[in-house]
């Protein structure tokens, strides 16, 4: 538990509230947001790559798009990640001065973008009305100024909000009803005038106004000279070109103006549709920009069809069944695979996080225990099943053109999909029964599905679609291909594999229908159910109790519909739809792999009203227990959530007070008892409870703490090394063709790994150093945790594969390139980011069983497994079990790693040159430099934990931080300096460059 402490002017810390009035569905707002700003990402990142990497768009048009672009990056960046912490993880919590940088990075990114629009503007007018002054008016120079004069008008702006806001005091107000920082949001909350803020953000209002009439006027001299034009066609390509602008202009101008304005004058307009709507125009400009752009202009979209089809990949084929089948995506919507892929990859992620969210929510909450909520999480795992099974691979075919797929895998694959979808339908129909039974039969509803029946019925809805799915395989791999292996879907289905063949499918044609039969009596007996259900319902004496009863099968009804639909439509095109368009069949069985998985969990999320109580339940416990502080004393007084009750001790007086119905009830009634507490008291909750503190506090160096300040600067230096020279790496690697080898491939992968486990720890240590920023939430501690022991599983394990690299490079060099092939390389790759991900995942629950009674300060710089095992009141034995376990792990991958260069050493000392020889070894040293950077800190700070009680503590934690900033410093120096194809690499980009 943290104390807040306040001066009179300045708060050290504010709460976002999110959306006021809509706090019960905040994590349900979340998903649609992270889908939109995953879409502004990877769209924005595309149109930067697109540009970046085609020479013909190096024309002033997209120098203004790829500012554009990057200020969109900036702008949605420096607002949801935050909001996400809101609305999923309740970190309402955010510093003064992170506050006052949010502001200023908001108003400078809304500034940028409407400076960029008008440089647009004017960029058409002149394309428009003196195209043959084109090139000679946008010169590169003129353009570079008008870039400059973008960035410094904003700027000039928005620096001044800082210190208007830094002169206001606050008197104690510190909620802002919110999901992010904004100036007049801010200001409303001082105790002193403000009417300069109110002047002046009328002022930097006042420069959007003349943007826009800039725009305008702009738009009144293109519209003169293209109605001047005397073809028809001529005036439709003109203002063709000048369409996705506009599009994009009203997109960013209409919600920024209306949040904006409400503010100042909007005191009738709903505060949850204000900063919805205010949320819009940070989220959405940034997401459509880069579709409206990529759609509609023509030289983006060829140059993102080019690159997917410079990656086709050929595959050999046998006489009978092929090594690997092509999977074409969308036939026909080909050029739009790409944006197509950013959808599909948002619902992707809606319906993982919604499904793990039902599971947590069952598993955690005992009341849920009955045979519906067991049934809902089997549905939520099959829909992850389901999902998993298909998407990613579509994703591959729309973003990176990885059309291959091995026959084996296809096979796979088309089992999972008709096993999964079997299942679904099963669990369904088992939902109908539990819902029939709890309408018709309430009083015997416990007698009946008792623990013992729903096992039995979980059995059956695993076992009959296994039964039903097995037979596909044989019946695929009895037949003939004879070459064809095009398949004109996004995945592998039996009947899309079977029409390949070229001999009779005759089997598999009334092996599916039988299997669709299947599906068909589930259909019946669902039917039949609902008959029953609504005979039961409609002989209620009450419309309430009607009402009641349907309203529990809704979501059922619902589920049922988004499930049968598609999938329907898409078995029976296959059979009989000769006529209906491809594209169309093959978006709707898309549909029905992604729909369900994703719209399940809103719809009972939503819908249920246990799941949605218990989700509010969860998030409730923010408001409990809360730290008191009296500007009449120092005592401080605190109350714990204890079942069955809540205990109170302020002034060191305890009172034991029942908690009868729900957290927030008892919050209420904490609240109450407060307000008539001596020297008004102020409260700040503390999202804590009796087991897991809210947050922890990191100490830095204990010891040394008088020097944190200068040991910092060391720390920052190494750290930008390693972000430039790491970046450097992956740079000269990804343009020099000639290292496109394993040898850099594993490279590459350790520059990423090394990027990760510096930037995972380094800035949060430097806040602790320089800023006193000592607080971490508990979720952030973990997740802290889980990236430095899996950063570290993955350095560990690529430097073992860089080890085999040299192995077979020394030993065997003529079986090199078939040995380590690019298939090769990629499972390599993939075991180094399985294993450790694997390895690490169980330290989670692992601590979040443990109690810490109140035990929440690490002497430490950062979050490690046993620094945080070792608060905890309770026994820790497993944890140090599996603990070693994982350095075992390290320790066998140090053998084999020792084996490999025993290998080396024997080939290398047999060669008959000693200038052989000393090549040979020369290729070992960067590796062997880093594998002792690495290891040798690394296993100092996870055996100090663990058996160093003698060892001084501050000495333990900087070598501790020496191995999270080291290794991703001199690894690219090592590289970089003994590797000679990168050094070339290097004096390349820097020749060019001059």
């Amino acid at each position: 538990m943290v104390s807040h402490n306040n001066t009179e002017f300045h708060p050290h810390t504010f709460l976002l509230l999110g959306i006021p009035g809509l706090q019960h569905v905040h994590i349900w707002i979340g998903f649609p947001f992270c889908a939109v700003y995953l879409t502004a990402l990877l769209g924005n990142i595309t149109i930067l790559f697109v540009i970046q990497s085609e020479h013909s768009l190096h024309q002033p048009m997209f120098y203004f798009l790829a500012i554009l672009s990057s200020i969109d990056l900036g702008l949605s960046t420096s607002t949801i990640p935050k909001m996400l912490g809101i609305f999923w993880c309740d970190l309402r919590e955010i510093p003064f001065e992170g506050c006052l940088t949010q502001m200023f990075f908001i108003h400078l990114c809304t500034g940028l973008e409407s400076a960029v629009l008008v440089a647009m503007a004017y960029d058409r007018y002149v394309a428009i009305c003196n195209p043959l002054c084109y090139t000679l008016v946008l010169t590169n120079k003129v353009v570079a100024v008008i870039a400059l004069v973008i960035i410094l008008i904003p700027l000039s702006f928005a620096i001044p909000f800082v210190p208007l806001i830094l002169r206001l005091p606050f008197c104690g107000h510190q909620i802002i009803p919110h999901t992010y920082c904004e100036h007049m949001g801010l200001a409303r909350l001082a105790c002193a005038s403000i009417k300069i803020n109110i002047i002046y953000g009328l002022c930097a209002i006042s420069t959007l106004m003349l943007d826009i009439i800039a725009i305008v006027l702009s738009y009144v001299q293109i519209l003169r000279a293209v109605f001047r034009l005397p073809s028809k066609d001529a005036r439709v390509k003109s203002l063709s070109t000048c369409g996705s602008h506009v599009c994009v202009m009203l997109a960013f101008y209409t919600p920024a103006f209306f949040s904006f304005m409400t503010h100042r004058f909007g005191r009738n307009v709903p505060q949850y549709i204000h900063i919805l709507l205010a949320n819009f125009y940070v989220v959405i400009p940034p997401a459509l920009n880069p579709v409206i752009y990529g759609v509609r202009t023509k030289q983006i979209r060829e140059r993102v069809v080019m690159i997917c089809n410079e990656n086709m990949i050929s595959a050999n084929i046998t006489e009978f069944q092929p090594h690997t089948f092509l999977l074409l995506g969308i036939p026909g919507l080909q050029h739009v695979h790409i944006w197509i892929g950013f959808p599909f990859c948002a619902v992707y992620l809606t319906a993982l996080l919604g499904n793990i969210t039902i599971l947590f929510v069952i598993q955690s909450e005992h009341s849920l225990h009955q045979p519906m909520f067991y049934f809902l999480a089997i549905l939520s795992s099959i829909d992850l099943g389901l999902s998993t099974s298909t998407i990613p691979k579509m994703l591959g075919i729309f973003w990176c053109d990885l059309r291959e797929i091995p026959f084996e895998g296809c096979l796979t694959q088309m089992f999972f999909i008709h096993l999964c979808t079997g299942m679904e339908s099963t669990v369904l129909m088992a939902m109908a029964y539990d819902r029939y039974v709890a309408i018709c039969n309430p009083l015997r509803y416990t007698l009946v599905l008792t623990n013992k029946v729903v096992a039995v019925i979980a059995l059956v809805i695993f076992l009959r679609p296994l039964a039903i799915t097995l037979p596909f395989v044989p019946l695929i791999l009895r037949l003939p291909f004879c070459g064809h292996q095009i398949i004109p879907h996004t995945y592998c289905e039996h009947m899309g594999l079977a029409r390949l063949a070229c001999a009779s499918i005759k089997a598999n044609i009334i092996y599916g229908l039988c299997a669709i039969s299947n599906m068909i009596s589930d259909i019946l007996a669902i039917a039949l159910s609902y008959v029953q259900i609504l005979r039961a319902v409609f002989r209620l004496p009450s419309k309430d109790a009607r009402v009641k009863s349907l309203s529990t099968c809704g979501s059922h009804v619902c589920v049922m519909l988004a499930f049968y639909t598609p999938a329907f439509f898409s078995f029976m095109t296959h059979r009989f739809g000769r006529n209906v368009p491809q594209y169309i069949h093959i978006l709707l069985a898309n549909f029905y792999v992604v729909i369900p998985p994703a719209l399940n969990p809103v719809i009972y999320g939503v819908r249920t009203k246990q799941i949605r109580e218990k989700n509010t339940q969860i998030r409730g416990y923010a408001e409990l227990p809360y730290v008191l502080s009296s500007p009449a004393t120092s005592k401080i007084g605190t109350f714990n959530f204890i079942t069955p009750g809540i205990t109170l001790c302020i002034y060191e007086t305890c009172t034991l007070m029942p908690l009868r119905d729900s957290v927030p009830q008892g919050a209420e009634i904490l609240k109450k008892t407060v307000k008539s507490l001596p020297g008004s008291p102020l409260m700040f909750p503390v999202n804590a409870t009796a087991s897991h503190p809210s947050a922890f506090l990191l100490l830095g160096v204990p010891g040394l703490e008088a020097f944190h300040i200068w040991i910092a600067f060391p720390f920052f230096i190494v750290y930008l090394i390693a972000l430039v020279g790491n970046f450097t790496i992956l740079c000269v690697i990804k343009t020099e063709p000639s290292l496109h080898q394993p040898m850099f491939y594993f490279l590459a992968l350790l520059s990423f790994i090394d990027l990760g486990l510096s930037t995972s720890t380094i800035p949060k240590m430097l806040g602790v150093f320089w800023f006193n920023l000592r607080e971490i939430s508990f979720e952030g501690c973990l997740i802290q945790m889980f990236f430095i022991h899996t950063y570290t599983g993955m350095e560990s394990v690529v430097l073992l594969a860089m080890a085999i690299d040299r192995f077979v490079a020394i030993c065997y060099p003529l079986r090199y390139t078939t040995i380590l092939t690019n298939r090769g390389v990629a499972i390599m790759a993939s075991v180094v980011v399985g294993r450790p991900v694997l390895l690490v995942i169980p330290f989670c629950p692992l601590l979040k069983r443990l109690p810490f009674c109140g035990h929440y300060i690490i002497p430490h710089t950062y979050c490690e497994h046993m620094g945080i095992a070792r608060l905890a009141c309770a026994s820790i034995r497993i944890n140090i079990i599996y603990g070693l376990f994982t350095i075992a792990a390290l320790i066998f991958d140090l053998i084999l790693i020792a084996l490999s260069y025993i290998q080396i050493l024997q080939a290398v000392f047999r060669l008959p040159s000693r200038d052989a020889r000393l090549k040979a070894l020369s290729t070992c040293g960067s590796h062997v430099g880093v594998i002792l950077a690495f290891y040798t800190p690394a296993f100092f700070s996870f055996m100090t934990h663990r058996f160093g009680r003698n060892i001084p503590r501050y000495i333990h934690i900087l070598l501790a931080n020496l191995y999270v900033v080291v290794p991703p410093c001199l690894n690219p120096v090592i590289y970089g300096v003994r590797t000679k194809q990168i050094r070339e690499g290097v004096m390349r980009i820097f020749v060019k460059k001059r």
